[in-house]
């Protein structure tokens, strides 16, 4: 079952009247998945409503968040899948949302890449991207591939269990992958990557 933080969507202040029409959250981003933690970042946070993009937009907006397709930062977010229509970021202050639209699968992937990260500690923004783009893909597509080589070779190994595709996933990297170097907390070196090579 996935969690709801309540707590959380008061500290990044969502309203009274908002807060219900989430039915799960689960934080994300550098602040949660990097250790050390980025400190000088935004707070991004996953929530999941079983109403559609059209009907609770509204409602997000009026509660007092923009859609970040309106800000000069949305560049990180509109090759990623499903954007603006499965799921949208909307910010306020430092915080930013990422509502996925009524869709568990969705989620479930958004929960199973920022717990790669989080695992792999990912310190590179386009790695953290990356990684996130691929899980949601159901085919390799070069245009998002890392440039980490260790990176991309493990994902698709992810890839080949069934483990990132649970909902929910769960809660830890199955046993048979944790022979990989990225664990023990082993931080990837991305300037130190092997040439790419093609898949």
């Amino acid at each position: 079952m996935f969690n709801r933080d309540e707590g959380l969507l008061m500290v990044a202040g969502v309203g009274a009247t908002l807060r219900p029409l989430f039915n799960y959250t689960h934080p994300t981003g550098s602040n949660y998945t990097c250790n050390p933690p980025v400190t000088n970042t935004d707070i991004d946070i996953y929530v999941h409503t079983t109403m559609s993009k059209e009907d609770i937009e509204p409602v997000i907006v009026a509660d007092g968040w923009a859609p970040c397709l309106q800000e000069e930062r949305s560049h990180a977010y509109v090759n990623t899948p499903g954007f603006g229509k499965t799921w949208m970021a909307y910010r306020d202050g430092d915080y930013n949302l990422i509502v996925v639209f009524n869709n568990e699968r969705h989620f479930a992937r958004c929960v199973a890449a920022t717990e790669l990260c989080k695992v792999l500690n990912l310190l590179d923004k386009g790695d953290r991207v990356s990684a996130h783009a691929l899980v949601h893909l159901d085919t390799e597509n070069e245009t998002v591939m890392p440039k980490n080589y260790q990176l991309r070779s493990f994902i698709r190994d992810v890839k080949a269990t069934d483990w990132w595709d649970y909902v929910p996933p769960p809660p830890a990297i199955p046993p048979a992958l944790t022979g990989w170097g990225g664990f023990n907390n082993h931080i990837i070196q991305s300037d130190n990557s092997p040439p790419v090579q093609e898949w």
